[in-house]
């Protein structure tokens, strides 16, 4: 099974600001020694913005933990307190499973129309969705360790993340199978294991270009 975060088992989002800038870590502790294990804490636009995840709590358990943070960090604002149900999560699950089944046929179908004039022209569509599929799990099994290292939970925003490597996956397989493509046609005396490396290397500066720029965006945003 999956960590799944409230986004997808339902829980209560509390936005709240201080007067002093606090460490999140802090604040998820006052909510793990009320009973709350599963809160997750996060700064936003400064360190005296938090936004806190946690399971559903009632009006005296709200009440308690007010008056605990209070007494912790000093007089605070209530910015929004809402809960979320497991229906819209389903609903964004749902959504995005037909998203990428849609997605995967579409490959298939592009991949074979392509290669039409190569001999079994579907089995190179087969391998597309084949790949797209390992590279999901790669990034699934990655969150699943790192929730038995760091507590990491599967929420939107990592489907998000999903659908983002989905599209990077998409891409690159097109580009690589376009250029196959070529080269069957130009080296029609080779094997085509020594086809398929040559276009393999005559892509690998394209597609190394492309995750550096990527990962370039990402370290601005992260900084």
């Amino acid at each position: 099974m999956l960590p799944l975060s409230i986004d997808f088992t339902g829980g209560t989002v509390w936005d709240m600001r201080f007067a002093e800038p606090v460490e999140p870590g802090d604040v998820r502790q006052i909510f793990v020694d009320a009973g709350f294990p599963d809160t997750a804490a996060f700064t936003f636009n400064d360190n005296q913005s938090v936004e806190v995840k946690l399971k559903p709590v009632d009006a005296a358990q709200k009440e308690q933990l007010k008056q605990v943070l209070e007494t912790k960090f000093g007089a605070w604002e209530e910015l929004s307190y809402r809960s979320l149900g497991p229906t819209i999560g389903a609903e964004t699950s749902r959504a995005a499973v037909i998203a990428v089944a849609i997605a995967s046929a579409l490959i298939l179908l592009y991949i074979a129309w392509a290669f039409r004039q190569v001999p079994h022209p579907f089995r190179y569509g087969t391998t597309a969705v084949v790949a797209l599929i390992h590279d999901v799990l790669v990034v699934i099994t990655f969150i699943a360790i790192m929730n038995l290292i760091a507590g990491w939970e599967f929420d939107a925003l990592t489907l998000t993340a999903i659908l983002t490597v989905i599209g990077f996956s998409m891409t690159d397989t097109v580009v690589v199978f376009d250029r196959l493509r070529e080269n069957l046609r130009r080296y029609r005396g080779e094997r085509l294991a020594s086809v398929a490396d040559r276009s393999i290397l005559e892509t690998a500066n394209r597609s190394i270009a492309t995750q550096v720029t990527a990962l370039l965006v990402l370290v601005a945003l992260w900084c």
